[in-house]
């Protein structure tokens, strides 16, 4: 029983993840030691390692097998709250601002897009050093050419002449220092008397890469080689210039120890030239300082961003280095946000400030503003309205629109700048909607024809946002009436009304009668105009009799006189007697196939084969269809035709469409078999046949879900002890899946095992108490 209390407790070790306390008293209430409990778990087949990679795991201090004993010591001084305390460190929240720091992003580009060309003439100050290689050329009387490279040393070797010291010199001091060692070899190249016949040329063919040193806010500071005519400017994309903590505004060349110079890289990004830029030599130090003063700038700015100011640089400079006011900056206000300074912040008691400031005072009279690190400035847009416009809309004007509101311009100017009216414009009223000071909206009635004939009291001023309204005789007078027609006509609607349109004139208009319909009953309903009761005329009058309106182009024809009025609303019906109306289409492997009409309310589907003619040898009517508004019935045209008494033997009704198809030879096999697809139909197969060929069923088939389909719509399923259903031409066969079944999950079964362990555990620790 012991050693079955032992195993309760190893597995709930390995099972939970519980702490310390909770694992040490099952040990203890076991009564099993640490030893005990790392032997049971290696007969287990546990390994040493994987006991310590579990307890690792679940955060338990498992010792190793020398560390045994001490296990009791170990556990007890462990607080619980060890095991809880909290490691959270606060999260960091990046803001993202989609203004960018000015002139850095430039440094991504390919430095070699912005060097100096390496053809032409070297740069006269260029000093030559190590690996550069020399060309001396002598012609005329003496003729000579050489190419001679610098050592380590700084030395050429000339013949004739031995070695010669060049480091350091630019051009024009080697040229003279060979002319005067070669012309006491070279008497002619500079004779006692007389012209010199001999003549010395030198120049320089590679140049050596210079090697500068990079300090200060750059992302990897350290040694570059470069081009040897790189200049300080041109540099910095050699290590992608300075980082967004570097300054633009001041970079300094270094050169034995000094500052020689600095440059304002801004000059370049705003002008394209720098005034003062240097030429490197070896071993130059190129120093980033920190940014200095840096403001933000945005709104109706040209180029919002972050900026690099200098101490004495303002306002307006920060303007201009950012492109300018835009056309929809507001110049009576900007404003300006301040950290207040460290030594201001008690005395103002704030830690920022808001300042707004007269952008055209600024600007106009040039008093500029000091800014301060870390301003952010916000220059305002105008307002998107206009003072000077009125408005004239309406159908009868020549052009509507928005025009500009003139010093005294009245109704009347305003209808000749939009070129005047149409003639279909009312002339008793128009209105102008006016907004008044506390901005509600009132209507002024004007008589148009007085304004049109002169009248200066109706011919009023307009005012700023005035919205003048003409309007159309046709809509308000309802001249342009309507009338209905429908029916069995190719175009039923509703349609203007003109003066004079008859009956006939509205059937040709919507298209006239739909194909098969001749004769037709005519009704028309009328609003009385005294009485507002409907009125109903017929054509023609009597209840049951019909016409033929093929001849509507004959002005004898009685409705092509009857004329028209407003709102008449016309219904044609067809003779039900007109069985050209009625039609059926038999397509496919019949004799006749083509459009038969309906010779009476009793045809059925097989009356329609035998008047086509009947099926042609090939026929296939189990796979045949029948269909009737675009669906597809399901039918056996075999029953049909071997007993056309059968319940399936459809009346027919126009617009039936009959398709009579031949063998496709083909069978489908669907679902859960190896290899779905189509297959060609054997005569004879069996259904197991064709699972055969379709690669057999797969593990997740179920196999009394096999079904198969015929062509005419009907199925039949595969049972046990029966025979198979035959697979016919044109069969699909369809193999269902079996349902999910949840799988076994060992993690939950030894839980639910453990936890009928603990209570059989518990109840035997109980019979034991009780018996004791």
């Amino acid at each position: 029983m012991k050693n079955f209390s032992i195993l309760i407790c190893i597995n709930i070790f390995f099972l939970y993840s519980q702490n310390i306390d909770q694992i040490k008293r099952q040990l203890r209430d076991s009564g099993i030691s640490p030893d005990q409990a790392r032997q049971i778990l290696i007969d287990q087949g546990y390994t040493e390692d994987q006991i310590r990679t579990e307890a690792r795991m679940r955060d338990i201090n498992i010792p190793g097998p020398n560390q045994l004993d001490d296990i009791d010591l170990i556990n007890d001084n462990i607080d619980d709250g060890s095991f809880i305390e909290s490691t959270t460190q606060p999260i960091q929240i990046i803001q993202t601002n989609d203004l960018e720091y000015y002139g850095y992003s430039i440094f991504q580009s390919n430095p070699d897009a912005f060097q100096s060309s390496s053809f032409g003439a070297v740069d006269p100050d260029y000093n030559i050093g190590p690996n550069d290689e020399i060309i001396l050329m002598l012609w005329g009387e003496s003729q000579f050419r050489q190419e001679f490279t610098v050592d380590r040393e700084g030395y050429v070797f000339l013949p004739e002449v031995g070695q010669v010291f060049v480091n350091g010199l630019n051009l024009e001091a080697l040229e003279k220092k060979f002319f005067q060692i070669l012309s006491k070899v070279y008497s002619t190249l500079k004779p006692q008397t007389g012209i010199p016949t001999t003549f010395l040329d030198v120049s320089l063919a590679n140049l050596r890469p210079l090697r500068i040193i990079v300090l200060g806010e750059v992302p990897q500071p350290g040694a570059y080689s470069i081009s040897p005519s790189a200049s300080l400017s041109s540099s910095l994309y050699y290590f992608n210039g300075p980082t967004n903590s570097g300054s633009l505004r001041e970079i300094r060349l270094i050169r034995n120890g000094k500052q020689v110079g600095n440059i304002d890289f801004y000059d370049y990004l705003l002008s394209g030239n720098i005034p003062n830029d240097y030429r490197l030599q070896l071993d130059d130090i190129v120093f980033i300082p920190g940014r200095g003063k840096t403001v933000t700038i945005r709104g109706q700015i040209n180029r919002e961003g972050y900026y690099e100011l200098k101490d004495d640089e303002g306002l307006i400079e920060l303007i201009q280095i950012a492109g300018d006011l835009s056309a929809t900056a507001y110049t009576n206000r900007a404003q300006i946000s301040r950290i207040v300074p460290i030594n201001q912040r008690n005395i103002l008691n704030m830690d920022r400030m808001v300042l707004d400031i007269d952008l055209h005072e600024i600007i106009i009279n040039k008093k500029d503003i000091k800014l301060s690190d870390g301003d952010e400035i916000e220059i305002f847009p105008i307002q998107d309205s206009f003072n000077n416009y009125v408005d004239i809309i309406g159908a009868s004007i020549m052009r509507p629109g928005r025009y500009q509101l003139d010093d005294s311009m009245t109704v009347l100017d305003l209808i000749n700048s939009a070129d005047g009216l149409l003639n279909n414009v009312y002339t008793d009223l128009c209105h102008i909607k006016r907004l008044k000071n506390d901005l509600t909206v009132e209507l002024i009635s004007l008589d148009l024809n007085k304004i049109l004939n002169g009248d200066t009291k109706e011919n009023i001023e307009l005012k700023f946002m005035d919205e003048l309204i003409i309007y159309d005789s046709n809509e308000l007078k309802n001249n342009f009436s309507t009338v209905t027609i429908n029916g069995p006509i190719k175009n039923p609607g509703t349609y203007d009304l003109e003066s004079g349109k008859t009956i006939s004139d509205l059937l040709i208009l919507a298209g006239g009668l739909n194909i098969g319909v001749n004769n037709v009953k005519i009704t028309l309903a009328r609003s009385n105009e005294q009485t507002f009761n409907p009125e109903i005329y017929k054509f023609p009058n009597e209840d049951f009799a019909y016409i033929n309106i093929n001849n509507l182009s004959d002005p004898a024809f009685y409705i092509n006189n009857f004329i028209l009025k407003p709102y008449d609303m016309i219904n044609v019906y067809s003779d039900p007697r007109d069985q050209i109306s009625r039609s059926v289409n038999i397509e496919g492997a019949v004799f006749h196939p083509g459009t038969y009409p309906i010779l009476s309310s009793e045809e059925k589907v097989s009356d329609i084969i035998r008047r086509a003619g009947g099926l042609l040898p090939e026929a296939y009517p189990l796979a045949s269809s029948f269909i009737r508004d675009s669906l597809i019935i399901q039918l056996s045209f075999q029953n049909i035709l071997k007993n056309p008494n059968s319940d399936e033997n459809f009346t027919v009704m126009p617009g039936d469409q009959i398709n009579i198809l031949t063998k496709t030879n083909i069978v489908e096999v669907r679902g859960e078999v190896n290899q779905p697809g189509v297959y060609k139909h054997y005569s004879g197969f069996s259904l197991n046949s064709y699972l055969r060929i379709a690669g057999g069923l797969t593990n997740n088939a179920e196999k009394e879900e096999i079904w198969v389909t015929y062509p005419d719509g009907k199925s039949r399923q595969r049972k046990l002890f029966l025979p198979s259903p035959r697979v016919l031409d044109g069969s699909i066969i369809n193999v269902g899946t079996k349902e999910n079944v949840e799988g076994f999950d060992i993690t939950e079964y030894s839980q639910n095992l453990t936890s009928i362990l603990a209570n059989l555990v518990q109840v035997f620790v109980l019979f034991n108490a009780i018996s004791n």
